[in-house]
């Protein structure tokens, strides 16, 4: 009898189960966004009583959160290799110790500048190393149900920020800023627990063969001992077999790794290591490694159900999709498999860090304009979150009138992305257009924001701009799935991800600047709204661009990695998985 969908005792990944302790990992990461934009987005609370105890510039105090924000993206690339190479409940786990740490030590910060080392760097490479393992292991966990799960781990950044913003005050007001930082520190300890609860997926495969031979109709030689050691062993244990790169390539550099299911057969583990060369034991030794490494996964960054992807629809089964979205490091030569374990950390970390940041994505003019909108909203992102209180007390609101203001950016934030999920998951949704469409309207409302004086309207404001801003975070993996393709979106959403910290350093600084120099922040909000709404004009012409590059290719000759018809689950990678037919044996 065959079987078309694998058992999950069958897979060859390790299996994604869309339920179970799958749950617990959804709720560990809300947890994790719920600490780490919690405490981001509020700053702007603490912004003013940090600004009044050091009486220095806001230009300058303001540099404090945006170090924060800005390191805690940037750091993003570095994070993906360590949790690559020490695993995502290591790195967790460290994460929210090193940011504890720096938050009990800013209060002992003499000035601006000593903050901005403790709390901004050391706070935000905390922060940094937290968020991105949050990410990955629910997608890690769930395939089929992803959209659901992501939905729910993401709204811990809204709610977070809904929930620190009036506890900052409050804790401010009781205990002053050095003491709420204390309390911070002690609840983002908490990360240590939600980072424990990322267990990682067991490997439900066993590596029993490394031949020089094809593994297809390879059962017939083995029918007889088969057979016989049905005898001895009644469960079959499911196989990988690695097929050795001589039958490949004739040269030291492996072009194609093959790797697929075979037949269940009746052995024991010991036995079958027991048969294994040295050599042959290092070469599966990698392979099994490689598998369980969430960075190698194309579409780990992928926010929406794999179900919606047209390379899924077009194959027979979830494994059959894990091996076409499963990459191993570039330019990897056989002499170097046998080497692999004299290899020093900081090397694996460094060719890790290569591989996710593959800066010939440049080329590409798709990328480039995208990129370069992604970068340009950032600049403008966080002025609101830091400068909208102070800008509510100027204008005769209370301190918790003030923080309220970001709560309701909070929530509505939450309420958007939910919503946007569901949205983009519709036949007739078209992702660019409402991206776009939310950008332009959050930066001309932001440049109006002066206009806004009474407290309602302020309300109104915070509203409609934590809706836009939902828009684009939700979008931006799918985005990138639609216009790059799947196989290129882990490295373009590193790269991504790296520009935004850059210009996440520098918007806040620039509109506290503007205030220093004007007195007002009607410049502020100016500038704030015009790169924000400029970002959403840059990507009108994305799918025109995209077609036109497209079609270029293909006058050329070169194969497309565009993602107009879906994304291409087939990629570039110099080392492919792929799936060899995959039978259930009936005893």
């Amino acid at each position: 009898m065959a079987s078309d969908e694998p058992k999950d005792e069958e897979r060859l990944a390790p299996s994604a189960p869309d339920g179970g302790w799958g749950w617990v990992v959804m709720l560990a990461s809300f947890g994790i966004s719920f600490l780490v934009d919690g405490v981001s987005l509020s700053f702007g609370v603490m912004f003013l009583e940090l600004h009044d105890y050091f009486q220095d510039s806001k230009s300058k105090t303001s540099w404090i959160g945006s170090v924060l924000n800005g390191t805690y993206l940037f750091v993003g690339p570095l994070a993906g290799a360590l949790s690559n190479r020490f695993g995502c409940r290591n790195v967790a786990i460290a994460g929210s110790i090193i940011a504890a740490t720096a938050f009990c030590l800013s209060t002992l910060a003499p000035n601006v500048e000593a903050l901005i080392v403790l709390y901004g760097v050391m706070g935000g490479f905390g922060f940094g190393l937290m968020y991105l393992p949050a990410i990955v292991m629910v997608g890690f966990y769930f395939e089929k149900k992803r959209a659901l799960a992501t939905g729910v781990a993401v709204c811990g950044s809204g709610i977070g920020g809904f929930v620190f913003a009036p506890l900052m005050g409050a804790l401010i007001e009781a205990y002053t800023w050095k003491g709420a930082l204390y309390i911070v520190a002690g609840l983002v300890l908490n990360g240590c627990l939600f980072g424990a609860l990322f267990r990682p997926l067991e490997e439900n495969f066993d590596i029993v063969v490394v031949s020089d031979s094809p593994t297809e109709g390879s059962d017939t030689g083995n029918e007889n001992s088969s057979k016989v050691q049905n005898e001895a062993y009644k469960t079959p244990v499911p196989t990988i077999v690695i097929q050795s790169c001589s039958d490949i390539s004739k040269s030291n550099t492996i072009s194609s790794y093959s790797v697929g299911i075979n037949q269940p057969i009746f052995r024991s583990r010991d036995s079958i290591w027991r048969e294994l060369t040295p050599a042959h034991a290092v070469q599966v030794q990698h392979a099994r490694r490689d598998i369980s490494r969430p960075m190698y996964r194309k579409d780990i960054f992928y926010s929406g159900s794999v179900l919606n992807l047209p390379g899924y629809r077009s194959t027979r089964s979830l494994d059959e999709t894990f091996c076409s979205t499963l990459s191993i490091a570039r330019g990897l030569k056989t002499e170097d498999i046998n080497v692999q374990k004299y290899v020093s950390t900081v090397q694996k970390i460094t060719t890790a860090i290569k591989e996710n940041l593959d800066f010939s994505l440049l080329k590409d003019p798709v990328f480039l304009v995208y990129a370069t909108s992604c970068t340009v909203v950032m600049i403008g992102f966080f002025v609101p979150f830091i400068f909208l209180p102070d800008y509510a007390k100027s204008h005769g609101m209370t301190s918790e009138e003030a923080s309220l203001l970001i709560s309701i950016i909070a929530v509505t934030n939450t309420v958007g992305r939910v919503l946007v999920g569901w949205v983009s998951d519709q036949p007739w949704a078209d992702s660019l257009l409402i991206n776009n469409l939310s950008l332009i309207a959050a930066g001309v409302i932001t440049a109006l924001l002066s206009l806004f004086t009474s407290y309602g309207a302020l309300c109104a404001y915070s509203a409609v701009f934590g809706a836009c801003i939902a828009v684009y975070v939700s979008l931006r993996s799918i985005l990138m799935v639609e216009f790059l393709g799947l196989n290129r979106l882990t490295s373009a959403f590193g790269l991504v991800t790296l520009f935004q910290g850059i210009s996440s350093y520098i918007g806040a600084p620039i509109a506290g600047s503007l205030f220093d120099h004007t007195g007002s922040f009607d410049v502020s909000f100016y500038f704030a709204g015009a790169t924000i709404a400029l970002s959403g004009i840059l990507c009108l012409p994305l799918r025109r661009i995209a077609r036109w590059q497209q079609g270029r290719e293909e006058q050329a000759g070169a194969p497309s990695n565009q993602g107009q018809d879906g994304s291409s689950l087939t990629g570039n990678s110099d080392i492919n998985y792929s799936l060899v037919s995959q039978q259930e044996t009936v005893l």
